[in-house]
């Protein structure tokens, strides 16, 4: 599959670095409690939802034989893949760099260094490389997982997030757009990418949600290490799913 020729994806404007406020999905939260694997997403994160240290990778749930949310991985683990909004190496030149205030960063309870987004970064060292990125908006259904790893507490939490749809910091970063390759793999975003299929299944909706993506016109194979070196090189830290 081709995602840049696909007919069930939206091309949008050019602009790489930012995308037009767009509602992508409009929906009643209705949950399909007749169907199987609706019952059993939506049951799973309510228990997991209030529990404080119950928590699992959610590619081992399977249905029929199948993972639901994992099909067709490529087995690749957390820690292998590169993290575009992450916490920072203190020996990197990122970190000298926030804590002189001169790039933005995010903060822990603290107040000290926590995380440091370098998604636009990213985006203008694949275009000097010669890789043109689109916006669409693309069935979540149509993309894979590259890693074999979800946090389910993690993928819980959004889901809630986006059953409020509201104009909340956390929904808009939960519905931000995740940047994917044209042969339909997931790069970077897995947890809001497996947050938004979960609602998917669930709620009762006429068309697929479509989620924001950045898309890259190559394939996993040749731009995941590339991804990697980025990530190494600016001192982001890959991160473990538990």
């Amino acid at each position: 599959m081709n995602l840049l020729k696909s007919r069930r994806c939206i091309n949008l404007d050019n602009d790489i670095y930012n995308y037009p406020d767009i509602d992508v999905y409009d929906y009643d939260a209705t949950v399909r409690s007749s169907e199987e694997i609706s019952e059993i997403i939506h049951s799973l994160f309510s228990i997991i939802n209030r529990s404080d240290n119950l928590n699992f990778n959610l590619c081992d749930i399977n249905y029929s034989g199948k993972s639901i949310f994992c099909d067709k991985n490529l087995d690749v683990p957390r820690h292998s893949m590169p993290q575009l909004k992450s916490k920072v190496s203190v020996d990197s030149l990122l970190y000298t760099l926030a804590k002189s205030n001169k790039i933005n960063y995010t903060k822990d309870s603290d107040g000290n260094i926590n995380e440091i987004d370098c998604n636009n970064l990213f985006a203008l060292f694949l275009k000097r490389k010669g890789y043109d990125i689109t916006n669409q908006l693309v069935p979540a259904e149509l993309l894979y997982p590259t890693q074999n790893e979800l946090n389910c507490s993690k993928v819980s939490a959004m889901y809630f997030k986006l059953l409020e749809k509201n104009d909340s910091d956390d929904y808009k970063n939960i519905t931000d757009a995740i940047y994917v390759t044209r042969d339909a793999y997931v790069l970077d975003g897995h947890h809001r990418w497996a947050a938004q299929i979960a609602l998917n299944h669930t709620l009762d909706i006429d068309d697929d949600i479509l989620i924001k993506t950045k898309t890259i016109n190559c394939d996993i194979d040749n731009i995941l290490e590339l991804a990697n070196l980025f990530c190494n090189r600016l001192g982001l830290l890959p991160e473990k799913t538990f």
